[in-house]
Parts: structure tokens; sequence; C-alpha cells
């Protein structure tokens, strides 16, 4: 399936995103950050990722910050899921 997609049209749909986001609450930004973050961390180019961030940010930059901060905090954790003291 090809989505055919309208430039003009990026402005909108990013904002679209960002007013969504800010009228979510919080436990629903923090699941969002959550399955956004699971899917991120598949994700093997740095690129990629940082990319994705650049796009998000664009919707809203509280939603990059956490996102940034969840997936530093998920390459951080011990493979066995034990947090570090």
């Amino acid at each position: 399936m090809i989505l055919n997609r309208n430039p003009d049209n990026y402005s909108a749909e990013v904002k679209q995103g960002g007013d969504l986001y800010r009228i979510m609450g919080e436990a629903e930004k923090a699941s969002l950050v959550d399955k956004i973050t699971g899917g991120l961390s598949r994700v093997s180019k740095k690129e990629i990722i940082l990319k994705s961030i650049e796009y998000f940010s664009n919707a809203d930059s509280d939603l990059a910050n956490r996102l940034k901060k969840s997936l530093l905090i998920y390459c951080l954790k011990p493979k066995d899921g034990a947090i570090p003291s």
C-alpha cells in the first residue's frame, strides 16, 4: 500500500497531533510515551531514532522531551530489567 502524501498538509497534520497531545490527561501522555519508546527501542539506527524525535518535537516539545528521557532510561536499563542502585 502506498500512501499519497501531500507535503502541504504536513504542518496541519503536525499541529493536529500536537493539539491532541496537549488535551490528553497525564496517564494518557505517559501511556503514549511508553508505547512510542517501546517501538523506537527496537530501531537499531540512531539517526532514525533522532529523526523520529525531531518529528515529535515539531508536534509538541514536551512530548519530545519525555521521549528523550524515556529512551535514555530504557537504553541504560540492564537487560534483566533491574535498575542499578
